[in-house]
């Protein structure tokens, strides 16, 4: 055995999902930006090593059937994604500070960790920005990738947030009407809208410990409460995030949901009197963004383009 002397290009990008981040404010949205740090170092390489740590079998999440039927942005990628897909998600669950994961490219990462995001509101400990590295070989073949999270809280600090989270959302879905899914979806539309405040500048907007521990929060964290708490409900719920139009078009995330076979759109924020009129917060909720379908939207709501959306022509739940 000898040792080659090989260059290697470690590649550093930061995932920034600042498109995705949704503000439902009048400030025009700022373009997601991919930075990269480039380095060069000499590192010496024994065949036989190398070799066992390239075949060393990476963790992944297990997903049933059941489970895969709630993740919306899994059920469109394809095979070697949805590994990677479950590789992030058992390190992110852990709290991993390097994930490893199967090479894949840029692009496919990118995606990868948006659908991720979309999929799972529960990962209130992060947003998503990441960084990663991996080692290209001569030949143009890659190795090694690991993907880098930004937490915001780990550890028990995190499960302790957790389980406060999962105690309050049980204590509003304790008292939802059984059966009817229509019903039991209005139900989180009002119960999120009477509980929790439109706040622009409220703490932890992004994700759902605005929602049940603090009560205020903006479109993002009512898109995600709303998604948690059907899932834990059985109901299918995913988020679509874009923008909404006008003199000057924001960021915005909603909901689509699915009763029976049929799909549609839930607007939290826009059917709560405080979004559009602060003045107005005790006034009577709007129900025209409860199960409503694409007519209804498509005049001031823009989904971006991560994840395809299904048809939503029925409007025999909205009034």
């Amino acid at each position: 055995m000898f040792a080659i002397k090989k260059k290697i290009l470690a590649y550093m990008l930061i995932i920034v999902l600042s498109a995705g981040t949704a503000g439902c404010s009048s400030r025009d949205i700022e373009e997601a930006a991919d930075l990269f740090r480039e380095t060069v170092q000499d590192t010496l390489n024994t065949g036989k090593e190398n070799a066992e740590e390239d075949t060393k079998e990476i963790p992944e999440k297990e997903i049933t059937q059941e489970q895969s039927a709630y993740y919306y942005g899994y059920s469109i990628l394809d095979e070697e994604s949805r590994k990677v897909y479950r590789q992030l998600a058992a390190g992110i669950e852990s709290f991993q500070e390097k994930i490893p994961i199967d090479p894949i490219s840029q692009e496919q990462l990118e995606k990868v960790m948006r659908v991720l995001m979309a999929d799972h509101p529960e990962y209130f400990w992060t947003d998503g920005t990441s960084s990663y590295t991996y080692q290209e070989l001569p030949g143009g073949s890659i190795q090694n990738m690991e993907v880098q999270p930004e937490y915001q809280v780990a550890g028990q600090e995190a499960r302790d947030l957790q389980n406060q989270i999962e105690a309050k959302a049980d204590q509003w879905i304790q008292g939802a009407p059984q059966g009817d899914t229509y019903e039991r979806i209005k139900y989180v539309y009002e119960t999120l809208i009477d509980q929790v405040e439109y706040q622009e500048d409220s703490p932890q907007n992004q994700n759902i410990r605005s929602v049940f521990l603090e009560g205020k929060t903006v479109c993002m964290g009512y898109s995600k409460a709303a998604q948690y708490l059907l899932n834990r409900m059985g109901i299918f719920c995913t988020l679509v995030t874009g923008t909404v139009t006008g003199e000057k078009p924001s960021s915005h995330a909603w909901n689509l949901v699915k009763i029976k076979d049929q799909y549609y759109y839930m607007d939290v924020t826009w059917g709560n009197p405080g979004y559009l009129n602060p003045v107005e917060n005790d006034a009577y909720i709007s129900y025209s963004y409860l199960c409503c379908n694409w007519d209804t939207l498509a005049p001031t709501h823009v989904p971006d383009d991560t994840i395809p959306l299904p048809s939503c022509e029925d409007d025999s739940y909205n009034y």
